[in-house]
């Protein structure tokens, strides 16, 4: 499960417009939620 989580999050970025500060802020609540980085970001 976490590693499709992980393929979605690099999908998701390849694919969004999300600036490098929102994904700075992205990965910050996912550490703070879930305990880890989503590697690969």
């Amino acid at each position: 499960m976490a590693g499709l989580i992980k393929l979605e999050f690099k999908q998701l970025r390849r694919h969004s417009s999300f600036s490098d500060t929102d994904w700075k802020k992205l990965v910050y609540f996912y550490k703070t939620a879930f305990g880890s980085a989503i590697k690969g970001l």
